[in-house]
C-alpha cells in the first residue's frame, strides 16, 4: 500500500511528492514493486516542475521583419488596386510574443505583445497610460502579409513584404 502526498512550494510551481509505502506479502519487501515505484517517482520528479515566468515560443509565418509596401484604404467606395507606399513603417515580430513597430505612434516606436489565432492577429501596447488593442484579419498571399483592420467599415488593408 502506498500513500502519495503532493506539496506545492513558492511562486514557481514545484511539486514535491512524498511517498510512503508498506508492502505486506508475508516475506521481505517486494524488490520488483519497489523498482517500479522508483521509476514512477523519477517520472513525477521530472514532469512536475515548470517556471511560470517562461513563455512558450511562437513559431509561425509571422515571425521576422515586415515592411509596409502598399495599402487599400477606402473612403467609402470600392478600391481595386493597391497604392504603393515608399519607405513604409516596419513591424518586427519576435518568437517570444513581443513586437516593435517603427511608425511614430504615441510619441515614439511602439513596443507591445501580439497573439495569433488562426487568421487573426491581435496587437496590444500601452500609449499614455492607456492599454490599446488592435485586431487584424491576417492572411499570407504570395509571400506577402496582408492585414485588414477588423474595425474598418470599408476596406482598410495593408500589404507587407518580409525583409528578414
Amino acid at each position: 500500500m502506498c500513500n502519495f502526498v503532493f506539496l506545492k512550494t513558492s511562486h514557481i510551481l514545484r511539486t514535491t511528492i512524498l511517498v510512503s509505502c508498506t508492502v505486506y506479502n508475508g516475506g521481505p519487501p517486494n524488490i520488483v514493486y519497489m523498482k517500479y515505484l522508483t521509476y514512477v517517482f523519477v517520472l513525477f520528479l521530472f514532469s512536475c516542475g515548470k517556471d511560470e515566468d517562461t513563455l512558450p515560443l511562437i513559431v509561425n509565418d509571422l515571425l521576422g521583419i515586415w515592411q509596409l509596401e502598399a495599402t487599400k484604404i477606402s473612403p467609402g467606395d470600392i478600391v481595386e488596386n493597391w497604392t504603393t507606399v515608399m519607405n513604409g513603417p516596419i513591424f518586427e515580430f519576435k518568437a517570444n510574443g513581443s513586437y516593435t513597430h517603427n511608425e511614430k505612434a504615441c510619441g515614439g516606436i511602439v513596443n507591445g505583445i501580439y497573439s495569433t489565432s488562426e487568421s487573426v492577429l491581435t496587437l496590444r501596447y500601452h500609449c499614455e497610460n492607456n492599454a490599446i488593442e488592435t485586431i487584424f484579419n491576417m492572411e499570407f498571399t504570395e509571400g506577402k502579409l496582408i492585414l485588414s483592420n477588423v474595425g474598418c467599415i470599408e476596406e482598410c488593408s495593408y500589404k507587407y513584404r518580409k525583409i528578414e
